[in-house]
């Protein structure tokens, strides 16, 4: 993809993607430790573009190694307006409980905390809860995302085996006692996928499954959650 076409988002971004559609990124942070995995932790940002094996002629995706962004994460709140109301929800993909409440400093430049960049973006879209967030972290990090989104729902994400087939599907479905006693005790619905390719819709009055057994034919898959319809 041309340079020319790529744009860097930082954190506090707004970007409106159709008719009533705004995406706001939130600066975030991975999870890790500063010193034994600083790979994953420290706000490291990409300083040029990924360089193509030179035996593959592909890219190696892991951390650190084509893409060597390591805490330099983003999250993103995004809303909808349409005509049977509004909804929104938010998505972020891992985070530390520590990293929360703490200010990402990148070359000088403070980025600020990741919780208090939340509460920013929800204050300018003019919300003070959301329909769904789709993250993960345990109820460590549930409890001040809890707190500060309010989610009517949440369905759990980052939650694979990295190093199955995807062929085989999800060998291991999800589960979480803990978070989920949480969550009820919350009030908030837990959302539970339990294969590749499960699929919702997202509305104004809610969270629905949705048919997705033709691309689960395709791909083969069967599973538990195909078996317990």
């Amino acid at each position: 993809m041309p340079e020319a076409r790529c744009t860097a988002v930082y954190g506090g971004k707004k970007i409106e993607l159709g008719p009533g559609t705004t995406l706001r990124v939130v600066r975030w942070n991975h999870r890790g430790d500063s010193i034994q995995n600083a790979e994953q932790h420290n706000p490291v940002e990409l300083s040029s573009g990924p360089r193509i094996d030179a035996i593959s002629g592909g890219l190696r995706l892991g951390v650190a190694e084509a893409f060597p962004n390591g805490g330099g994460n983003r999250a993103y709140l995004s809303t909808v307006d349409r005509p049977r109301g509004r909804f929104s929800w938010f998505v972020q993909d891992s985070v530390s409980p520590v990293d929360l409440p703490v200010a990402i400093i990148l070359d000088g430049k403070d980025y600020g905390a990741p919780l208090e960049n939340l509460k920013a973006a929800m204050r300018d879209a003019g919300i003070d809860r959301i329909d769904l967030w789709i993250g993960t972290g345990g109820t460590a990090v549930a409890r001040p995302l809890v707190r500060a989104l309010r989610p009517k729902a949440s369905m759990p994400a980052h939650r694979d085996d990295f190093f199955a087939p995807f062929e085989r599907s999800v060998t291991t479905p999800y589960s979480s006692p803990e978070l989920g006693a949480f969550l009820a005790a919350a009030r908030v619905k837990l959302i539970t996928p339990q294969q590749l390719m499960d699929k919702w819709g997202l509305e104004a009055d809610g969270i629905a499954r949705e048919p997705d057994d033709a691309v689960k034919d395709t791909l083969g898959f069967a599973g538990p959650a195909r078996e317990a319809r």
